[in-house]
């Protein structure tokens, strides 16, 4: 990563690769000469971890691991693959705090999802407070509902197979309900089944 960095902002460019780093330059939104060449200065690249929304798409084509089937989705982030955590959520904090994640500079982001029913000011806290004594990197805290998410995942299954209309209706009445995917909120029956599926799994207990 370091080195693609490097030969991508920093290093001159041959003529012959020029067009190629021009467009990948392009895409990160920079249209200037080599950082080298206009200024002299060293780059430094950070590394950090993160799936965002793409953990879904990311385990096509993987190969099955621990808790998880041949190209089922990967974890979401630095967390649990949703449902396979065990011993409650400060265990699963314990767990991860081996990993020394100091190491990722740019951030390594670490994914909780509160049972509703469950939650409150003192649990999250005391999540916090943890994540924290441990070195904790990042963390995004949600709370949401198992039993709601499954409802609203089996309805817009069943809408999928009805018309446009028709299926709006069926929806409209969850359009508030939303969930956290990277680092934004969207609402829950925008997302690919796929990603429904995965979610209805993600609020746990605090054991």
């Amino acid at each position: 990563m370091i080195i693609f960095c490097k030969k991508l902002f920093q290093n001159y460019t041959p003529q012959e690769h020029w067009v190629e780093i021009a467009n990948l330059r392009a895409l990160a939104g920079y249209y200037g000469l080599p950082l080298g060449m206009t200024y002299d200065i060293k780059m430094k690249v950070t590394a950090g971890m993160g799936t965002f929304e793409q953990y879904n798409w990311s385990g096509k084509g993987c190969a099955a691991s621990a808790n998880r089937l041949n190209s089922m989705p990967i974890a979401p982030n630095f967390s649990c693959v949703p449902g396979t955590s065990s011993g409650g959520i400060l265990n699963t904090m314990f767990s991860l705090s081996k990993f020394d994640l100091s190491r990722f500079a740019a951030g390594v982001i670490t994914d909780v999802c509160f049972e509703e029913e469950n939650c409150s000011v003192d649990v999250i806290e005391e999540l916090m407070t943890t994540f924290v004594r441990n070195d904790g990197g990042m963390m995004t805290v949600a709370v949401g509902s198992s039993d709601l998410y499954e409802k609203i995942y089996v309805t817009a299954k069943d809408a999928q197979l009805k018309e446009e209309a028709e299926a709006a209706m069926m929806l409209a009445p969850y359009a508030g309900v939303n969930v956290r995917i990277g680092g934004w909120q969207t609402p829950f029956v925008t997302l690919p089944l796929s990603h429904m599926e995965n979610y209805v799994k993600r609020p746990e207990n605090m054991n």
